[in-house]
Parts: structure tokens; sequence; C-alpha cells
């Protein structure tokens, strides 16, 4: 049984997440090219997806103790061709 029904404890806990995303296209005779540079969660917030529910008095509890967060921040550099 929870101690909180789910969806009643919003928290201050809300999603922050910047991503952001450049691309150039460059042409060179009857080829493109194109260069993209991709950056994902550029705040690098550590937003909780999930909490442990289980409650317990022991000293060891994890209530409410995150068990996945939003994943750290990472780029992505990629180029595609057009012959």
């Amino acid at each position: 049984m929870n101690l909180i029904e789910v969806g009643q404890n919003y928290g201050p806990d809300n999603l922050s997440q910047l991503d952001f995303s450049v691309a150039k296209r460059v042409k060179m005779g009857a080829t493109r090219l194109r260069v993209t540079l991709e950056a994902y969660n550029v705040t690098n917030s550590d937003w909780p997806f999930t909490r442990t529910a289980t409650f317990s008095t022991a000293s060891s509890s994890n209530w409410l103790k995150p068990s996945n967060v939003l994943q750290s921040r990472f780029f992505k550099i990629g180029a595609t061709f057009d012959f």
C-alpha cells in the first residue's frame, strides 16, 4: 500500500532539460555536405525518473531515494553526404 497515491506528490522535481542542435549545409559542386552538432541535457539536471516507494522505519530506509535519473549531458557530431 502506498503512503502517497500515485500522481499526488509533484514536489520540486519538475523536469528541466535543455537540448540544442545546430546544422550547416555546404554545397560542393554536385555533392552536398550536412554537418550537425547536437547537445542533450545541456543544463545537466539530475531529474529523478523513478524513486523507491517502499517505506520502512529502519535506519537504512531508502524511501524516496532516486533509483533512475535523467541521463547526463552528452554530445553528438554527425555528417551526411548526398551525391
